[in-house]
């Protein structure tokens, strides 16, 4: 993804920032469906991906993510809140489970 993102350093605000360049290779590894009604979809899908930053902007990865439409989960400020509470809430222990295991 080739997007400008403006900096964010808490003084000024965002839009009188200058855009400064933002490439992040992503890739999706691997995707599931599950037949649940998280959101106005039917369905709720989720993907594993792997993000790479070529360029060092603050939160870049979060905030391309973000602005594709694929939101990680998790994350309060970019993330999407429903599919926030959703997850832990039906699989709660597997995902603390997960986290041990790959050390997160």
């Amino acid at each position: 993804m080739d997007y400008p993102l403006r900096e964010e350093d808490g003084t000024r605000p965002k839009a009188e920032m200058p855009a400064m360049p933002a490439m992040t290779d992503i890739r999706r590894l691997d995707s599931v469906e599950l037949p649940v009604q998280v959101d106005r979809y039917p369905v709720a899908r989720y993907s594993l991906v792997e993000a790479r930053p070529l360029t060092g902007r603050r939160h870049q990865i979060r905030r391309h993510l973000s602005r594709r439409g694929y939101p990680i989960i998790g994350d309060a400020k970019h993330g999407k809140s429903v599919h926030n509470r959703f997850l832990p809430s039906r699989w709660g222990a597997a995902l603390t489970a997960g986290r041990d295991l790959f050390g997160l």
